[in-house]
C-alpha cells in the first residue's frame, strides 16, 4: 500500500460523505484530525486560500469564503490540536504544505480529505496542484470527484437549505466545469465516480482509484449496498427545478441520459416561490440561534 493522500471533491449533497466513509472502511482509516466542521471536513484548503489572499467565489449557504482573520485563526487552532509541532506559519504557503504533509504522516498511510467546498474554487484547485508537485516523491496524491444527477443534488439542497434551483444549477455547472479543466490538467491523478454507480456497485466504481493506490480490491471486504437511490423530487410538485440546456448538456458529459434529467410538472411557479420564500424566512430565524459552520 502506497502512502497516499486522497482528496474527495464535489458539489454539496453529492454523496461525498458516503464515499469518504466507504474509503475509510476500505483503507482501514481509523484516525482522523479533530475538526470544528461537520462530517470530518477540515476546509483546510479554502481557508489556506483565504489566508494567502486568493480570490474565491461566494458559495451558496456556506461560510466560504472565510475572511483572512477567521481563516488564519481556524487554521492555527486546527494545526495546534492535531500536530505536536507548533512552528508552522499559516501565512506561508510552504508551511501550509508542510503542515498538510505532517498531517498525512500522522493520520496515514492513506489520508482522506473530503470537502464539497473546494471544487467550486479555481484558486483552491491551483493550490492543490501546487501541493501535488511539492510532495512528489514523498507521498502519492490522488483527486477523486464524485458527481450526482444535478436534479437530485439540487432537490437535496432545496429541501435542506431552501436554495432556489436556478441558483443551485449555476453553482453546479461552475463546479463541474472546473473538474473537467482540472482533470485534463492532472490526468492520471484524477478519478471520477458517479454517486449512482457507487451506491449500486461500490467495488466496480472504486476499482480505478484503488488500483492507483496499489491495493488488491479482491482482498478487501467491501459492503455491497446494491439499492438504487430514490429520486424523491419526482413526487414533489413544489419543486420547480427544471435545469436549462447548459446544465443538461454538461450532465450528459458526465454520463447522464436525457430521461434521467426530467422534472415532472409542478405547481405554478409563483406557488413554489411563495413556499420557498416562507421556508427561507423560517430558516433565517432558526439560524439566529444556531449558526451553520460549513
Amino acid at each position: 500500500m502506497k502512502n497516499s493522500i486522497i482528496f474527495v471533491l464535489s458539489e454539496k449533497s453529492s454523496g461525498s460523505s458516503y464515499l469518504a466513509r466507504v474509503l475509510k472502511e476500505l483503507f482501514k482509516c481509523n484516525n482522523y484530525p479533530v475538526t470544528q466542521h461537520y462530517q470530518n471536513e477540515t476546509l483546510y484548503w479554502t481557508k489556506a486560500a483565504s489566508v494567502l489572499g486568493l480570490s474565491q467565489l461566494k458559495m451558496l449557504e456556506s461560510s466560504v469564503p472565510y475572511s483572512k482573520s477567521v481563516a488564519k485563526a481556524d487554521l492555527e487552532d486546527f494545526l495546534s490540536i492535531n500536530l505536536d509541532d507548533k512552528s508552522y506559519d499559516v501565512n506561508n504557503k510552504t508551511d501550509l504544505f508542510d503542515a498538510w504533509l505532517a498531517l498525512s504522516k500522522r493520520f496515514g498511510p492513506i489520508f482522506i480529505e473530503k470537502s464539497p467546498h473546494h471544487l467550486l474554487q479555481p484558486s483552491v484547485l491551483t493550490l492543490l496542484s501546487e501541493f501535488k508537485v511539492y510532495c512528489e516523491g514523498i507521498v502519492d496524491v490522488q483527486f477523486v470527484c464524485i458527481v450526482r444527477n444535478p436534479i437530485t443534488t439540487g432537490y437535496s439542497q432545496y429541501r435542506r437549505w431552501q436554495i432556489p434551483p436556478n441558483r443551485f444549477y449555476e453553482q453546479w455547472k461552475l463546479t463541474y466545469l472546473n473538474w473537467l479543466s482540472f482533470s485534463r490538467l492532472e490526468g492520471e491523478h484524477c478519478s471520477l465516480i458517479r454517486y449512482e454507480e457507487l451506491v449500486m456497485n461500490p467495488a466496480c466504481a472504486l476499482r480505478p482509484l484503488v488500483d492507483k493506490c496499489g491495493i488488491d480490491l479482491s482482498e478487501m471486504k467491501l459492503k455491497e449496498k446494491g439499492i438504487a437511490p430514490k429520486e424523491q423530487y419526482l413526487n414533489d410538485r413544489f419543486f420547480h427545478g427544471v435545469p436549462d440546456e447548459s446544465v443538461i448538456s454538461l450532465a450528459k458529459k458526465y454520463g447522464y441520459k436525457e430521461n434521467e434529467l426530467i422534472v415532472n410538472q409542478s405547481f405554478p411557479l409563483w406557488v413554489c416561490t411563495v413556499k420557498l420564500y416562507l421556508y427561507r424566512v423560517m430558516r433565517s430565524v432558526y439560524r439566529r440561534f444556531k449558526p451553520y459552520k460549513g
